[in-house]
């Protein structure tokens, strides 16, 4: 059925499916229009209608109201007013407004929508009952206020009338403008869903159409780019499609099919040509691979004899190396061996100075114990000295003092004693400190000598006061150089002390490094055992380079012999 469209032109091909879209929403426009002017119709009629009188049926129930009222004001000012004129005045308005009734239900008589004229006859009735009874109360307020309100009374029956029919009026004019609007919105909605789906359908045939109009042109271009593909690979004996057709893509398959018999001649002439040059190049190869064969001989002839000296060079030097790493495998283990002794020899040596930092540690207790002793006896050589002007009537009391003195340079004398052993057992270390026990020991046998001069002294202190205090000063004195001397003892063993620890964390370092020399040894040692097996794959590989290399020879001979026989 579509089998025309193969035989127009591409541009009418593609003008079709904007063509037909642009047919189409023509066609949905004019319904568009026609059914704007329906609704706008039926708004019209609902504006013109129900809503009109409803505005209508309020304007006479406010125009009733307004004269209703200005028949009250009209009764209050002729009750209370004396003056005429005002009275007056008040009747034309209360006349004019009752003038406006008559017009206003003219204008609700001329839209009956929907009302019978039973109803529009009450409601004339009424408004024209309401008139007469208002013109009456007009006419009697000049002269007679108490009949006027007798008529505005009557005229307000009337008036409950017209209130109610206009009510009535308003709720059948809004109940027919609420039913038109809900037809409206019904139809509204009907025509929403007509235009909805017309528009899918327009958007289904177009789709539809462009698909068609698309494939007709998409198909024979792609069978014919196939074809052309097949003829680029050289193979002529592809049929081309299109021919039959009166289309562009038929002109492009009659211009291929020129270009496939013009391709088909070529070929032909380049494969005779190819063949004649294929002879050509065959001899010329002859002569190109001889003259390659002998360059190539004497190349590979030089680079054989090299590799074949360099393999020779590197089997020599792989058994030199393997000779080196085990030389270096068994020094590597004496030096481990002397380090292990090395590190048990400083081991030992931080022991022996860590007792010896006790021993010193001891000596300097006892030398802060012998200063404190000093220094009480400088305390109580101070006491003495201050109680000396009470010697000549406490003789006894000075003999306890000396014993006293005597008991303290006995101490002293221990206590350089047992000084003089720690530094024997000290060793070198504590030659300096034993020196200075004995100067401590011979100061205390002066102070004992002393302390004994004293006792013979005591007879004659009473006689000589001045005496013993001078002999008593000299006593404090030595007692400070022993004081001082101690202190000096001391610090010297405090010093030894610092000295010996800082030996013993330098042993204990030097111990701690001896191990990682030890642990460092065994590496070497490992390394030397890697390098030694290193080597005898380098050696072996050597071996198999000069043995390739002999083959390698042979292989280019046989290789130059063949080149030289083609």
């Amino acid at each position: 059925m579509l089998g025309w469209i193969k035989n127009i032109g591409l541009s009418w091909k593609v003008q079709l499916a904007p063509a037909f879209l642009i047919l189409v929403l023509i066609g949905l426009g004019a319904h568009a229009l026609q059914t704007l002017r329906s609704n706008q119709a039926a708004v019209d009629a609902l504006v013109s209608g129900p809503v009109r009188q409803s505005e209508l049926a309020n304007d006479l129930t406010t125009t009733v109201w307004t004269a209703h009222a200005k028949l009250y004001r009209l009764a209050a000012t002729a009750a209370n007013e004396k003056d005429e004129k005002k009275v007056a005045a008040v009747a034309n308005e209360a006349s004019a407004a009752a003038g406006k009734i008559s017009d206003a239900l003219k204008a609700v008589e001329g839209i009956k929508d929907g009302v019978g004229p039973e109803t529009f006859d009450k409601l004339k009735a009424a408004v024209a009952g309401y008139l007469k009874q208002s013109k009456n109360a007009i006419e009697m307020a000049d002269g007679d206020a108490g009949s006027a309100l007798i008529f505005i009374k009557g005229a307000e029956r009337n008036f409950a009338v017209i209130e109610k029919l206009a009510d009535d009026l308003i709720t059948h004019s809004s109940e027919s403008k609420d039913r038109e609007i809900a037809r409206a919105g019904i139809k509204l909605e009907q025509q929403q869903m007509t235009l909805m789906a017309a528009l899918l359908a327009v958007a289904l045939a177009g789709i539809l159409v462009s698909f068609l109009i698309g494939r007709s042109i998409s198909r024979p271009v792609v069978a014919m780019s196939k074809a052309m593909r097949e003829l680029a690979s050289g193979n002529f004996e592809v049929q081309l499609p299109g021919l039959e057709r009166r289309d562009e893509v038929g002109q492009m398959a009659h211009a291929i099919q020129e270009f496939k018999v013009q391709a088909i001649a070529k070929a032909e002439r380049e494969t005779a040509e190819r063949e004649e040059k294929n002879r050509e190049l065959a001899a010329a190869r002859r002569t190109e691979l001889h003259n390659l064969a002998e360059s190539f001989e004497i190349a590979v002839g030089d680079i054989v004899e090299n590799v074949g000296s360099a393999s020779a060079e590197l089997e020599n030097s792989a058994a030199v190396l393997t000779n080196s790493s085990a030389a270096t495998q068994e020094l590597s283990t004496v030096v481990a061996a002397a380090s292990e002794e090395t590190s048990t020899n400083v081991q030992s040596v931080a022991s022996a100075t860590e007792e010896m930092a006790s021993s010193v540690n001891e000596i300097g207790r006892q030398v802060a114990n012998s200063n404190r002793i000093a220094n009480e006896a400088v305390v109580q050589a101070q006491k003495t000295d201050a109680r000396i002007a009470e010697l000549s009537d406490a003789a006894s009391r000075i003999g306890d003092v000396t014993k006293l003195i005597t008991t303290i340079a006995e101490q002293t004398n221990l206590l350089a004693l047992n000084a003089t052993i720690e530094a024997a057992r000290a060793g070198d270390a504590g030659r300096g400190f034993a020196v200075v026990a004995q100067e401590v020991k011979t100061l205390a046998t002066q102070t004992a000598k002393a302390t004994s001069e004293i006792s013979t002294q005591i007879a004659g202190m009473q006689a000589a006061t001045q005496d013993s205090v001078l002999a008593i000063k000299e006593i404090s004195g030595t007692i400070g150089r022993v004081s001082e001397i101690a202190a000096a003892i001391a610090a010297a063993v405090e010093e030894q002390g610092a000295a010996t620890q800082e030996i013993a964390r330098n042993v204990q370092q030097a111990a701690v490094g001896s191990t990682q020399v030890a642990t460092s040894i065994a590496d070497v040692n490992r390394g030397a055992g890697e390098i030694g097996t290193a080597s005898s794959q380098v050696l072996a590989s050597a071996q198999l380079l000069s043995n390739e290399n002999k083959r390698l020879k042979a292989e280019v001979g046989k290789f130059l012999a063949t080149v030289r026989s083609a």
